[in-house]
């Protein structure tokens, strides 16, 4: 079947086309630009079986928020209005029934109807139709829930009611044995990255994920040069830390690339540097919860970073103590780099709350390396964003960014935060392989992994490397945190309107670039 494209407006409507002749009709969420399936009446369905939404109307936009959602959660979702469906025509019939495992149908009046009669002959011209339900939207009484909370409510129920379906009756997209293409450090194709993200609809704009273009990420990563100041950062991280050069390149292209275009001309430089030397004290950090699970360690380093009296070192080993004087010093530097800011003053507590997250996603990682019956996706999407350190780096830039309005602080920090959330999803896909290897198991594939049934945690303690592998690219564990990153990437593109006093249209072209270089850099950092 041949796709037409068009665009969809981006405000919120559905405009339903009149003339029956033209198609099905379906409901596409507003805000997309994409390819959009219209069916010529010469035309069967989208191969691969579908849940059918049918509405009488009074629900499109739900329906269509709906069908979002599960197509997001990998089940195959379309709306049609219930005046389509009764239209008996044989090939519209044909149409309809095509691919469709299960009918759900949102007229509270169903029974009686043109729409009833007509499912009986739909569900005989469908090889694959099993079921219809019904689900009854009543209206939330006036003073019960606010609009978006009603809507938000109603939405809900739809989503649960087609996942509570048999699983006989549940489609989930198919993935073919060649739908994998990934790519290593070198960009020369080797891990499973579906091709599917690159196909999939997009919420806005395009985003384009091509080998062309993580290879040309990767270039700049390779190209990126660190500062007299880093240099000297990266020396004295060196006598304790082995991470190579190529992470602090990355770091340094990364951070230059996130930072946003308001900073004060003369600190931009300064700025970046900083947060690349609180990327060199997180990583000693980070190492000690993950791989050496030393949490007395970890929490003398992190009272050290936090200013506290030094802790007492003496029952320490001696690389331990090394360690600790290390952070020390280095903590230090930051500590006397963040005071010169204009505006550090002004965002200093702010600051402070932001690294206490931080530390707590490092006692939270050393928990889960001791127990992994902790593992859940929850709390994984709750501590572990902060390990990117976007929040506290945002809180950097606004101190060095006085035109930035303080009664659009809160709005921009839910940008941020989409935005670091976007970054995590990079983070876990470009590590977990090398994760395994280390036993960190910390990452929300394995979270997700665990919680669904495909892996176990005696797998995980067992370290059976090639049953995780399996498990995570089989059960499509890495497809269900790109679709997150989508998400999170809508949520950031609706704060471009409400944000006027920095520039956040080149951050979020920037968060897409900082997602392509960690899938072009797997492996490697």
């Amino acid at each position: 079947m041949q796709l037409e494209d068009f665009t969809i407006p981006s405000k919120v409507h559905v405009n339903w086309n009149t003339d029956m002749n033209k198609g099905i009709q379906h409901i596409t969420p507003s805000g997309i630009t994409n390819r959009v399936r219209r069916t010529p009446t010469n035309s069967a369905l989208p191969d691969g079986e579908v849940i059918t939404i049918v509405t009488n109307g009074a629900n499109d936009e739900i329906a269509a928020q709906a069908a979002l959602r599960l197509g997001q959660e990998g089940i195959p979702a379309k709306v049609v209005h219930g005046r389509y469906v009764t239209n008996s025509e044989s090939h519209r019939l044909d149409e309809t029934a095509d691919g469709v495992s299960a009918f759900l149908i949102l007229d509270p009046d169903y029974e009686g109807t043109a729409t009833a009669a007509s499912l009986p002959d739909i569900s005989n011209k469908s090889k694959s139709t099993r079921t219809a339900n019904k689900l009854r939207l009543d209206p939330a009484p006036a003073d019960s829930l606010p609009p978006h909370r009603s809507t938000q409510s109603r939405v809900d129920r739809i989503v649960q009611t087609v996942r509570s379906f048999k699983q006989k009756d549940l489609p989930r997209q198919r993935v073919t044995p060649d739908a994998y293409n990934r790519f290593d450090s070198s960009g020369s194709g080797r891990d499973p990255i579906s091709k599917e993200f690159r196909k999939r609809p997009e919420i806005g704009e395009q985003f384009e994920l091509s080998e062309d273009l993580l290879q040309r990420e990767l270039e700049l990563v390779k190209a990126a040069r660190l500062s007299e100041e880093v240099e000297a950062f990266f020396d004295v991280y060196s006598q304790v830390g082995a991470r190579t050069r190529f992470l602090w390149q990355w770091c340094v292209h990364g951070a230059e690339l996130t930072t946003i275009s308001n900073v004060a001309p003369q600190w931009r430089r300064h700025v970046c540097d900083t947060k690349v030397l609180s990327i060199m004290l997180c990583v000693l950090l980070d190492d000690v919860a993950d791989e050496q699970g030393n949490e007395p360690l970890l929490e003398a380093l992190m009272k050290i970073i936090e200013g506290q009296p030094a802790p007492a070192m003496q029952n320490f080993s001696a690389k331990d103590r090394k360690t600790a004087e290390v952070t020390q010093y280095l903590s230090q530097i930051y500590e006397s780099r963040i005071s010169e800011y204009p505006l550090h003053d002004v965002y200093k507590r702010l600051l402070e709350f932001d690294l206490m997250q931080y530390f707590n996603t490092m006692r939270y990682s050393c928990l889960l390396n001791e127990n992994l019956s902790l593992l859940n996706v929850t709390e994984h999407e709750l501590y572990l964003p902060h390990a990117m350190h976007m929040m506290s780096f945002s809180t950097l830039d606004l101190m060095c960014t006085p035109e930035f309005d303080v009664h659009e602080l809160g709005r921009f920090r839910e940008a941020i935060w989409h935005a670091q959330c976007m970054g995590r999803v990079g983070n876990l896909l470009s590590t977990w392989e090398r994760e395994i290897e280390q036993t960190d198991f910390t990452s929300g594939v394995f979270a997700r992994a665990v919680i669904k049934g495909d892996l176990n945690v005696d797998q995980l303690n067992a370290s059976d490397a090639p049953a995780i592998e399996a498990a995570i690219l089989g059960g499509g564990h890495e497809q269900y945190f790109l679709n997150r990153w989508h998400e999170h990437r809508e949520c950031l593109k609706t704060k471009l309107a409400e944000i006027h006093s920095v520039d956040l249209h080149g951050f979020v072209e920037a968060q897409e670039r900082f997602f392509r270089m960690h899938l072009a850099c797997r492996g490697a950092i």
